[in-house]
Formats: C-alpha cells, structure tokens, sequence
C-alpha cells in the first residue's frame, strides 16, 4: 500500500470511506478507511478506488 494511502487509511477519517477501500490478504475482509479495526500491516493491504475492485482484483475470491 502506497504511503498515502496508509496514511488516510490510519486516520481512520470517515470523510475518506467514498474514496477508497482496502483489503487484506491474511482476512480476505474489504474495509473502508473509517473502519476502528486494529491498524493492519501494510504488507497485507491492498488499496482499491473500489469496492467491486477491491473484491475481483484482490486474493479473495
């Protein structure tokens, strides 16, 4: 996950949850960015414009 998005993604900032969502190979879960789960490692996250995308494009299915 590239730094910006890490950053917003940390902040968990509700005004971001259109912008963007992520996903997480260990979980196979999408979250937006307000979501109070635990921070992630970046390393299992994976950043999406969209959630259709984040579903088709990521390990999940």
């Amino acid at each position: 996950m590239k730094s910006y998005w890490w950053q917003l993604n940390s902040s968990n900032n509700k005004g971001y949850d259109a912008e963007f969502y992520y996903a997480l190979s260990t979980t196979k879960t999408i979250f937006r960015p307000s979501c109070p789960s635990r921070t992630p490692t970046p390393k299992t996250c994976r950043s999406f414009p969209q959630w259709q995308r984040s579903f088709l494009k990521s390990e999940l299915i």
